[in-house]
């Protein structure tokens, strides 16, 4: 689903470096959770393993979002209800919107 939104386009898409990924720790009453996100080419489970691939994708290309924690205190468990892409880092400036969760191809 992308909002009618699509479009036909030859531009690439920069996926920079695992220093623009943001680690959040949640404090507990035992050990922090530590949570962070991957990208990786490719539809779930084809995907690649090598995360330097992800440097250069192009518009259109598949690609799958990994979310991770760890809870060494076994407390808590993830689930993600809400993920959008924008087309802008400073989201509430986006003129493009894509709603990611479940199967996008809806």
């Amino acid at each position: 689903h992308s909002d009618g939104n699509e479009g036909n386009c030859s531009e690439r898409v920069l996926v920079t470096s695992s220093s623009n990924i943001k680690y959040i720790a949640v404090p507990t009453s035992d050990d922090p959770i530590l949570s962070w996100m991957e990208v990786r080419k490719g539809v779930f489970p084809n995907v690649t393993n090598d995360l330097a691939s992800v440097t250069n994708i192009s518009v259109g290309d598949p690609i799958t979002l990994f979310i991770f924690y760890k809870d060494n205190s076994n407390l808590y468990d993830l689930d993600v209800i809400d993920c959008w892409a924008y087309d802008d880092e400073n989201f509430p400036l986006s003129k493009q919107k894509l709603h990611l969760n479940g199967n996008s191809a809806n």
